[in-house]
This record gives C-alpha cells, structure tokens and sequence, in this order.
C-alpha cells in the first residue's frame, strides 16, 4: 500500500524543489550581463545558507531533517 507520508509527499517535494531550483537558475542566466555580480553573491549566500540548513539538520533525524537536507542540498 501507498501511504501520502511516505511515498507521495517525498516525491512530490523533491520535484517541487527540483524544478523551483531549475527555474531560479535559468532566471538569473537570461538576465542582463552587468546583474552578474549580484547574481555571484546572492549565490554566494544561497550557498552558506544550505551548509548553516545541513549542518542544523544532522542534529535531527526526523521527517523534517530530512526535508532541511534536501532543501539545503539544492541551495548548495
């Protein structure tokens, strides 16, 4: 049996992640070329934020944890 929890929702937010993540990227590609040095920062940022998400996530081995990680993952 399928459950929502355990099947479902981890595919859907892996996909809605995944595909927000993609979006954000090919955005900030198409825009004029002298936005690239605050594109490189922000990016930047995005960056640290993922390994500050990472590094309080391995300290909960929970549902959310693991949704955190994914999060942060991406952000990396």
């Amino acid at each position: 049996m399928v459950s929502w929890t355990g099947h479902v929702l981890p595919v859907l937010a892996t996909i809605l992640i995944w595909f927000f993540a993609t979006g954000l990227v090919a955005w900030l590609d198409n825009r004029a070329r002298h936005t690239f040095a605050h594109s490189l920062l922000l990016a930047g940022c995005a960056a640290i934020g993922g390994i500050v998400i990472i590094a309080l996530a391995m300290q909960h081995a929970t549902l959310l944890g693991v949704y955190a990680s994914l999060a942060g993952a991406i952000l990396i």
